[in-house]
């Protein structure tokens, strides 16, 4: 299967370390996978890389063409 799913498995067996590595894959076979970029921000947040969490956030969002932030 495509890296996001076990991606996806291991945050909800709270394995951040190893979600985020799926999650690397997943980017790297595509660079506007917002989901992953944004399943990667959550675990870098549980991981307690709080900078780090708010970049692929950033990042998400950027992979989301004609995505508008209100405010």
């Amino acid at each position: 299967p495509p890296p996001l799913f076990p991606g996806n498995t291991y945050l909800g067996l709270q394995r951040w370390g190893d979600a985020v590595e799926c999650f690397d894959k997943a980017i790297g076979l595509s660079r506007d996978y917002s989901f992953a970029a944004a399943n990667k921000a959550l675990a870098m947040f549980q991981l307690g890389q709080r900078e780090e969490a708010i970049r692929w956030v950033t990042v998400g969002v950027g992979c989301v063409q004609g995505f508008r932030v209100w405010g």
